[in-house]
């Protein structure tokens, strides 16, 4: 489970691991997810993680944590984009097919990344990034 930190012209500052899952789970926690937006002085995040099975149709994990993404983010001015899971050549992205009011308005309110840069920004999310404290 990778999150892509962006800046408020929604350039990519960094793109941290916040956890590494098995086969077919991950714990992610939101205050292990935003405390490296924190630390990079991000204006907004896009989750991104992937399914091994291929297959990118979310959860209810993936939905439950979406939401208390978007709800911790919102607390702290650090707002959910986009969740975005990739599986084998295609892609789920709950800001263009989730009915979540709060998600869509934010996303319509801070714009969202084409699905290609999320992409090759979550490929360099797999290399170790390293945060130095303000």
């Amino acid at each position: 489970f990778a999150v892509l930190n962006l800046s408020s012209k929604g350039q990519v500052l960094n793109a941290s691991i916040c956890t590494v899952g098995t086969v077919n789970a991950t714990l992610v926690s939101p205050p292990e997810t935003l405390r490296a937006a924190l630390l990079s002085g991000a204006a907004s995040i896009i989750a991104v993680h992937n399914h091994p099975s291929g297959f990118c149709e979310p959860s209810k994990e993936d939905i439950q944590i979406t939401k208390r993404l978007v709800y911790a983010g919102n607390v702290l001015g650090i707002p959910l984009l986009d969740h975005i899971i990739l599986g084998k050549n295609q892609e789920y992205s709950f800001a263009e097919n989730m009915p979540s009011e709060e998600l869509s308005e934010s996303c319509r309110e801070h714009g969202h990344l084409e699905s290609r840069t999320v992409e090759k920004a979550y490929q360099r999310a797999r290399k170790p990034v390293k945060t130095r404290l303000p």
